[in-house]
């Protein structure tokens, strides 16, 4: 029998496991990330305590004391745009897939999202992740945009679709 799953924000004492999991993303999904394996690797532990801490909103999926899956998403700032966020870095471990992690983690974040006033909920999915693509759009998400080349790799350049939530 599987451990319950329990979803929470995370805060500073997470940031040690927030960087395994988010480095074991960057190396086994190269295309799905902005982030680049090897810059991020290089970056020292005080510089995932205070993203944790300081930039954005972190809510992450654990099973027993390890952290399976994450998602976050960072406010615009200022009276004229604080109502829209952008959400990024979602991941669940390959062995917690399919158990439907990713929606409890993108929905907490949405319910937390809405309580500090955000009514909107954005981001961006590359045009050929056909799971991350029917995930967002099963929770409500629906593409407004297409970026060419969002993303550049070595050997080719990956489109993303651009998706937006309105929470109320």
């Amino acid at each position: 029998m599987s451990e319950p799953v329990v979803i929470r924000r995370l805060t500073a004492d997470d940031a040690m496991q927030y960087r395994t999991l988010r480095l074991h993303g960057l190396s086994h999904e190269p295309t799905a990330f902005g982030d680049d394996y090897d810059e991020a690797i290089k970056r020292p532990d005080d510089f995932w305590i205070r993203a944790l801490d300081k930039h954005g909103v972190h809510f992450g999926a654990f099973a027993g004391d390890r952290l399976i899956g994450k998602a976050n998403y960072s406010a615009l700032p200022g009276r004229k745009l604080k109502h829209r966020a952008f959400i990024y870095g979602v991941y669940v471990h390959p062995d917690f897939a399919g158990r439907g992690i990713g929606a409890q983690v993108l929905s907490a974040l949405a319910d937390h999202a809405r309580s500090e006033g955000v009514t909107q909920l954005h981001l961006g999915v590359g045009a050929d992740n056909e799971p991350a693509k029917a995930l967002y759009t099963k929770l409500g998400y629906k593409p407004y945009g297409h970026e060419p080349s969002a993303i550049r790799l070595p050997d080719r350049d990956i489109d993303e679709i651009l998706m937006i939530k309105m929470l109320g």
